[in-house]
């Protein structure tokens, strides 16, 4: 599979009828990224993390934002797309699943998306249904669910330090 491979892909959406149907295509892509693709700094095998994030995001540019393969199928697949997960979101995720088990997860420094294989990213993706019924009143689908979560989490991560004005001529 290459990027022209990926364009069939997509084009093969309208065939899409079923969350059967939508699991395998996601599925089949990942295996075949993380047995083809190697990370640009450092040659090492992506992983499933890598490849489910970004189908997940190329999956959200053409189907949530440019409504294809036609906007009914689009409306239609909206339902099936999954959150895609980047390295805060999954702290967050971490976090949660801590909560719902009470127990520890792998240390936090360990938390990056490389990490992540089939069954964590299933977890994971329940994870964000589960938080979008419990934080947003289920008012949210998961595709939705990273931009939303990206801003809040971005906020979250700054320090007064980052807030500080810089100091211009002498003067703060």
């Amino acid at each position: 599979m290459d990027a022209l491979e990926l364009a069939d892909l997509f084009e093969g959406l309208d065939r899409i009828s079923s969350d059967q149907d939508f699991s395998k295509m996601h599925r089949d892509f990942c295996q075949w990224f993380v047995k083809t693709i190697r990370l640009a700094k450092t040659e090492e095998p992506s992983s499933y993390g890598h490849a489910a994030k970004v189908f997940d995001l190329a999956l959200k540019v053409y189907v949530y934002y440019c409504k294809m393969p036609s906007p009914a199928k689009a409306e239609s697949l909206m339902p099936r797309l999954n959150g895609a997960i980047d390295t805060p979101i999954l702290h967050h995720l971490f976090k949660k699943l801590e909560d719902i088990y009470r127990k520890s997860f792998p240390p936090h420094y360990l938390w990056t998306i490389e990490m992540i294989d089939k069954e964590d990213y299933d977890l994971l993706q329940k994870v964000i249904r589960q938080d979008i019924r419990d934080s947003f009143k289920d008012k949210l689908s998961p595709v939705q669910y990273d931009d939303i979560m990206g801003r809040r989490l971005d906020r979250v991560s700054e320090t007064p330090l980052m807030r500080l004005p810089t100091r211009v001529g002498g003067l703060t």
